[in-house]
């Protein structure tokens, strides 16, 4: 009952998210019988495509719908992710969105997305902290491509990213540290230290950059390190 009670305010109200793998299809559910009953909501954009770029291990399918309010004029995007076995063609898991702020554009294309595992489009200009609506990555150095997914648009710091970890049964598992305190896509990544940094704008003269390392033996993030890069002016 909560779940659906947070649901609807988000289609209202704010530029929250929610993400749970394990109640995906209340998520689904509740949405569509939201849209259902209020006329006032149209569908804008969709789209519906499968990347066979992005890990030499599965291939993603992503189903994403934008709904306006014709009168508010407020955006309800629901987006569904599929993963798929690249030999099988079977989905391995799955997991929704749902988003009151993604630009328009965002996740209209496959084309978008960006592998560090295949280099698809990892050479690509980084600007506002953009990698992608959607990047393959080993975040947690544990050999496993995972998976990072733009869950907002954000503002002049760049858009938030909600992070997916690979389990050992090629599940994925929303990991809450990296989704609510790195939230950034980590501009550096260093295997060897097992560290992300991400450089996220502080003020017009400079950039704040934080330093997170995973324990070897708790397994467990940490922020160890921030510091303001750049000129100080009054």
């Amino acid at each position: 009952m909560k779940q659906t009670i947070f649901i609807l305010i988000m289609l209202f109200g704010g530029c929250s998210t929610q993400q749970e793998q394990n109640n995906k299809r209340v998520i689904d559910d509740t949405f569509n019988i939201r849209i259902e009953k209020n006329t006032k909501f149209i569908l804008t954009e969709t789209n519906n495509c499968e990347q066979t770029k992005l890990s030499y291990q599965f291939d993603i399918l992503i189903d994403f719908k934008r709904y306006t309010d014709t009168k508010e004029k407020l955006d309800s995007c629901l987006l569904k992710i599929f993963i798929k076995d690249k030999v099988k063609k079977s989905t391995v898991d799955s997991f929704s969105i749902v988003s009151t702020f993604y630009v328009s554009g965002m996740f209209m294309s496959c084309d978008s997305m960006t592998s560090f595992t295949t280099n698809f489009n990892s050479d690509r200009k980084i600007v506002d902290n953009y990698f992608g609506d959607l990047v393959v990555v080993d975040i947690n150095f544990d050999g496993k491509d995972d998976i990072a997914v733009i869950n907002d648009s954000g503002g002049t710091g760049g858009p938030f990213y909600s992070y997916y970890t690979q389990t050992k049964d090629k599940k994925f598992i929303k990991d809450q540290y990296l989704t609510d305190s790195v939230t950034y896509f980590p501009d550096k990544i260093d295997k060897t230290k097992k560290r992300l940094t991400t450089l996220v704008v502080a003020n017009a003269y400079s950039v704040g950059e934080h330093t997170y390392h995973l324990d070897r033996n708790s397994y467990k993030w940490r922020a160890i390190r921030h510091k303001i890069i750049g000129e100080q002016k009054e």
